[in-house]
């Protein structure tokens, strides 16, 4: 008798194609492992938030569009420290801090060399996770390109989703009133709408410094508004102008706390996120 036949397989679902579902996707079908899996995954790729998208707000299925990859986004750590467990990077031997893109094609690259894509349903996504019968899980699935819901049992579920894809939106006095476009970083690609505008962007993080560098290449002013005085000391375009945290919106700009006011074409909110909803 097959040891598999003795002793069946485990199998489990995997939710979400990006790095970790690829990890555990990987060890989870190794020979020998003791397990099996089916990947669900609602995009038509792997990469998961390295995917990049023209799309913002919904997909054309209804959903949540999950990834807040910007066209021009280089990574801010090594690639040598991001690569996934059994695999090194075939390519860009002659530098560390690679594009998005880059890091989307070693993803890519990581599913073909280990074969697992056969184990991912593409366009899948989980409608609900409940335990059932004490020891297993079911999960119920919508495939979006034929609107068909099927219910799965499984011995083990991995959920592999990310953590943050929330925009956070501070709830500044005047945000009633004030006509200004409003944009948050989850929603940023490229800097052409930012073009011959005069812009606020609100907040000092990674995603904060890197989007107005890139935003000033095509805006007419930048106001950074922060309370960093780390980013005070930095050197920035000439078209970017330091400010204080903001009092309150207007109807046409913003008032800051040290009293100034300036009028504004667009409003750009890099103030995070929180986590999403369960599965």
């Amino acid at each position: 008798m097959a040891q598999n036949e003795r002793f069946p397989l485990k199998h489990v679902a995997v939710i979400g194609g990006g790095a970790g579902g690829l990890t555990a996707t990987k060890r989870l079908t190794e020979p020998g492992s003791g397990f099996t899996c089916t990947t669900f995954e609602q995009t038509d790729n792997v990469g998961g938030t390295w995917v990049y998208t023209e799309q913002t707000g919904r997909d054309q299925y209804g959903l949540p569009v999950h990834s807040s990859m910007y066209k021009s986004l280089k990574t801010n750590l090594p690639k040598e420290i991001m690569e996934l467990s059994g695999y090194h990077h075939k390519r860009h031997a002659d530098k560390s801090y690679i594009a998005a893109n880059d890091v989307l094609q070693y993803l890519n690259d990581f599913a073909d060399n280990f074969e697992l894509r056969k184990y991912i349903k593409f366009r899948h996504h989980v409608n609900y996770v409940k335990p059932i019968d004490g020891d297993k899980w079911e999960v119920q699935v919508k495939d979006l390109v034929n609107q068909k819901t099927d219910t799965y049992t499984f011995d083990g579920v991995i959920i592999c989703i990310g953590n943050y894809s929330n925009p956070v939106y501070p709830n500044y006095k005047g945000k009633d009133i004030c006509k200004v476009p409003i944009m948050h970083s989850h929603d940023y690609r490229t800097p052409e709408a930012f073009a011959n505008k005069r812009a606020v962007v609100v907040g000092s993080g990674p995603s904060g410094l890197d989007i107005t560098h890139d935003i000033s290449t095509k805006a007419t002013t930048v106001f950074l508004s922060h309370h960093s005085e780390r980013v005070n000391s930095l050197r920035w375009p000439r078209n970017v102008d330091m400010k204080p945290d903001i009092a309150e919106l207007t109807e046409n700009g913003v008032r800051f706390q040290d009293g100034s006011y300036e009028e504004v074409d667009l409003i750009l909110y890099c103030t995070g996120k929180i986590k999403h909803g369960r599965v």
